[in-house]
């Protein structure tokens, strides 16, 4: 059983950085299925996008912008809105070719293309997938693209065995060749405490390669002015506030000027939903006066 020490050192390796060669962009729609990204878009480029389902809007900003995009996903019989750059697959990825079940890896699908370029993107959003996949890929076909972004799910079974022991090189991979250089918590699911660590349930991660930019400390509370909250009326978006995302090289006064912006921010979006009156509330309410 890993200890709260380990859990605290896995943790830290997700600890973002500041890229400050390139700007920071959001690609897709203001909400859930859009994305923080590095400025550095070229006509041509191709896009690997896993985990489609019906939301596109990343997809058809980068298609907009003269990129190629590659979608897969096994549980759609097609797209909800077709482009002529669009080259669509109802199938999966995973860390081993296993087509009955329709999934492939990614050196499978980038074969299949006969693409041969190292400037790509991967975006995933396959639902815990991403694990098994990104421990079984060699670095080497990893490294062939330039930006990752993704959605990392199930991090609060770091207490678990089974699990620590594949976050953990996954995340080393990662960071030996990408920066993290962008972090957003998903709030479909409340924070959770792990072995007493506040632990996203989902987050959104984006990572460069590492030749593409020097960087400096973190120095952003999120969610940040790119951020957007993924569902409206379920909680506040998640101010990241605790370890590792927060910024560990502000001033205090500084620190405490960002964290209540990302309040606000976070708040600012929020539209819980009404709730139904009923007979019993008004009797209570009548009764209250």
């Amino acid at each position: 059983m890993p200890s709260t020490s380990d859990i605290f050192d896995a943790l830290e390796l997700l600890t973002p950085v500041e890229i400050t060669d390139l700007a920071k962009i959001r690609i897709g729609r203001h909400g859930d299925g859009g994305y923080v990204m590095a400025d550095r878009f070229r006509p041509g480029q191709k896009v690997y996008s896993y985990g489609v389902s019906h939301e596109i809007t990343f997809d058809l900003d980068l298609a907009e912008r003269g990129l190629e995009i590659f979608l897969y996903d096994p549980n759609i019989a097609d797209l909800v809105q077709d482009h002529p750059r669009f080259r669509f697959r109802r199938e999966g990825i995973s860390g081993s070719n296993r087509p009955d079940e329709d999934l492939f890896t990614l050196e499978h699908h980038i074969a299949e293309n006969g693409h041969t370029d190292g400037d790509m993107i991967l975006k995933m959003d396959v639902e815990g997938s991403e694990w098994p996949f990104l421990l079984a890929i060699d670095p080497a076909v990893l490294t062939r693209f330039e930006q990752i972004t993704m959605e990392l799910h199930r991090i609060w079974y770091l207490d678990q065995p089974e699990f620590y022991q594949c976050f953990r090189p996954v995340m080393e991979k990662l960071r030996e060749h990408f920066h993290l250089f962008h972090v957003h918590a998903n709030n479909v699911q409340p924070i959770r405490s792990v072995s007493g660590l506040p632990i996203p349930q989902t987050l959104e991660i984006s990572l460069l390669r590492k030749d593409l930019s020097a960087t400096a400390p973190w120095q952003t509370v999120i969610p940040s002015a790119l951020d957007a909250i993924n569902h409206r009326r379920r909680r506040a978006d998640h101010v990241l506030n605790f370890f590792p995302f927060l910024p560990r090289d502000l001033e205090p006064a500084a620190l405490k000027r960002e964290i209540l912006a990302a309040m606000q921010r976070a708040n600012s979006e929020y539209h819980p939903k009404q709730q139904k009156v009923t007979p019993k509330m008004e009797r209570l309410t009548r009764a209250a006066k």
